[in-house]
């Protein structure tokens, strides 16, 4: 047997494996999908900040509800496809017939990301009148969360990696970044920010923020979160907004001058190099960079 037989071996039997397990959960998602079809609740669930599930931490659970034909109350009710346990419970909430309804809440990230595929269930009683299908995602190292309108980081940020020394070797992680563009997307506790290493705040501090969601990612920051502020000449602007007075003293290490921050004073390397030495951005320098 060749060495280049000997190296494809083992992808040809992993490919092989998921096979199955591809055309298992086609069949589940066209299972729920036609019996969903016939409830009057329609469920669209997402499972952590912009669809990412973290491995620690808390996830945040968003749920949308839409009665189709007439005013009822329900709750939903999260559990693995493969157990009877449920996971969470949210509401109950009242339904008006064909106006939407948005219940959130938190879960443990290891129940999530442990559980595979979850049922998301409206019901009524003991009647179920929903259902959809959600999947945790907790397929990475680390999670920069970017907060701006335009779903873009000021420089590329599809390539972070750093290094860390672990006892006697050196652990490499790799960075996700995830993308909240829309107000109405910010979580309300600061729980929800658990499961990310550092936010970075772009174009979205000039929004209206609620004051649920400033007191979240403010209480986050007051518990050591890493928040990274990005806003060129608006920065100064930021002290006046409901984000900015929620955050309180927590904006002190943001200079006053409105003038961007020169990039050679702060990048984005020396923003992140507290999780450990860099393998990537050299040179990256946003147009206005404070670490908070």
């Amino acid at each position: 047997m060749s060495a280049t037989t000997r190296n494809l071996l083992p992808l040809l039997l992993a490919l092989l494996l998921a096979a199955p397990l591809r055309a298992d959960d086609e069949d589940l998602e066209r299972e729920i999908a036609a019996q969903a079809a016939d409830l009057p609740v329609s469920v669209t669930p997402r499972l952590g900040l912009a669809d990412k599930t973290p491995r620690r931490g808390f996830v945040s659970v968003q749920v949308d509800l839409t009665s189709r034909d007439e005013a009822r109350e329900v709750r939903v009710v999260l559990r693995p496809v493969e157990g009877e346990a449920p996971l969470l419970e949210l509401g109950p909430v009242t339904l008006e017939a064909g106006a939407p309804r948005r219940v959130r809440g938190l879960a443990p990230a290891r129940l999530i990301s442990d559980a595979g595929a979850l049922l998301v269930e409206a019901m009524s009683g003991e009647t179920r009148v929903g259902v959809a299908l959600a999947y945790p995602d907790p397929s990475y190292d680390r999670v920069l969360l970017l907060l701006d309108r335009h779903s873009a980081p000021p420089v590329d940020l599809s390539k972070i990696q750093t290094r860390q020394t672990a006892g006697r070797g050196v652990r490499e992680d790799s960075w996700l970044t995830a993308s909240i563009a829309r107000a109405d997307e910010l979580p309300e506790n600061p729980l929800a920010y658990t499961g990310v290493n550092a936010v970075l705040l772009g174009d979205l501090s000039d929004v209206r923020w609620s004051s649920a969601q400033a007191a979240a990612l403010a209480g986050w920051v007051a518990r050591g979160g890493h928040l990274i502020v990005s806003l060129g000449a608006r920065a100064s602007g930021l002290r006046k907004s409901e984000l900015g007075r929620a955050l309180g003293t927590g904006l002190d290490p943001l200079p006053v001058d409105p003038a961007p921050i020169p990039g050679s004073q702060v990048t984005l390397r020396r923003a992140l190099s507290r999780f450990g030495a860099l393998s990537e951005l050299e040179g990256v320098s946003p147009p206005a960079l404070a670490p908070l």
